[in-house]
């Protein structure tokens, strides 16, 4: 992840929070991580069917 050096708040942070999660679902997962400390983002990653 990049946040292009720009600062945020009123500490001017430019830092990022540098963990995820996943959820198991029917067809692949959910990845869960933080985008600049303030929002919970999710991506659905579908497995390939074989």
């Amino acid at each position: 992840m990049d946040n292009g050096g720009i600062e945020l708040g009123p500490g001017k942070r430019a830092d990022l929070a540098m963990y995820a999660s996943t959820t198991p679902i029917e067809d692949g997962l959910i990845l869960w991580y933080p985008e600049r400390k303030f929002f919970l983002l999710g991506k659905k990653i579908e497995l390939e069917k074989c």
